[in-house]
């Protein structure tokens, strides 16, 4: 008797099979596969449509027990090659940090701002002597978008010409005892990455704007660095400008995207490095 074979719907190249309400993603020869149990959903023109799936990664191992096949926590390690185990395991993280982000609180002077209307002088007022942690930067981002406001950001770099083209790794640090560590593969030296990372300049611009009102964060190396002039100079710091400083959004837009930062003596105090 001839084998049957069955076919399988297939997505970016792994079998999709349903059975009720559950569905199996994933070849069942790789390590693990990934379940997804539709725990709710509601009837649009007669077809039904999942309100709530909960997402579990199974280990296909035949010897592992079934009550343990479940892997509730992929960690990072050799499992992690299947690209839903890193799909999962990131997610995870994104997930624990937004949470730990959003449950900091904020200064008054910085939650006031998109809150009311107010002048360049009056946010240069509640902006002064105001320090806050990196993290801290983030619940600005999601306490903003809590108040009707979009996030767009700008980045621009600025590498020394000698070294365009070259094979750079994907990340250079320059630790504080003058050595160098990176990531990635690269045929340049220490010695080159080090001059990269020290003459190298960059503009990182967070905008907030609810279509009438914008506020924008930004940040450069001197300011980061703590080499700039003023009483918060020498500390490392963001900018804050905004619509009331009497420039358009279009001209500072216009400015990241060349690596010009616009004049702006508000000096937000980061606390860590």
């Amino acid at each position: 008797m001839a084998k049957s074979e069955t076919s399988f719907l297939e997505y970016k190249g792994k079998p999709l099979v349903r059975k009720g309400n559950t569905l199996y993603y994933g070849d069942m020869n790789d390590p693990f596969v990934l379940m997804l149990s539709i725990a709710d959903s509601h009837e649009v023109h007669g077809v039904q449509i999942a309100d709530k799936v909960t997402v579990q990664l199974l280990n296909t191992d035949p010897n592992v027990n079934p009550l343990e096949a479940i892997v509730k926590n992929s960690p990072l390690d050799e499992t992690c090659k299947n690209p839903i185990s890193i799909h999962l395991a990131a997610t995870k993280i994104a997930e624990e940090q937004i949470n730990k982000t959003a449950s900091l609180d904020l200064p008054e002077g910085i939650k006031q701002l998109f809150q009311k209307e107010l002048s360049k002088k009056e946010q240069i007022s509640l902006l002064k002597g105001v320090t806050i942690s990196q993290e801290q930067l983030g619940t600005i981002f999601l306490y903003a978008s809590d108040n009707g406001y979009k996030f767009s950001q700008y980045r621009f770099s600025d590498k020394p010409k000698k070294y365009i083209g070259a094979d750079l790794p994907s990340f250079i640090h320059l630790k504080d005892d003058g050595t160098i560590e990176h990531y990635g593969e690269t045929s340049l030296t220490d010695g080159q990455m080090k001059e990269i990372v020290i003459v190298s300049g960059f503009v990182l611009a967070r905008i907030l704007n609810n279509g009438t009102h914008w506020h924008c964060f930004y940040q450069n190396k001197n300011g980061v660095s703590g080499k700039e002039s003023g009483q918060y100079g020498s500390k490392s710091h963001i900018h804050y400008i905004s619509d009331s400083f009497g420039i358009s959004l279009d001209e500072i837009i216009k400015g990241f995207k060349g690596g010009i930062c616009p004049h702006s003596k508000v000096h937000i105090v980061l606390n860590d490095k």
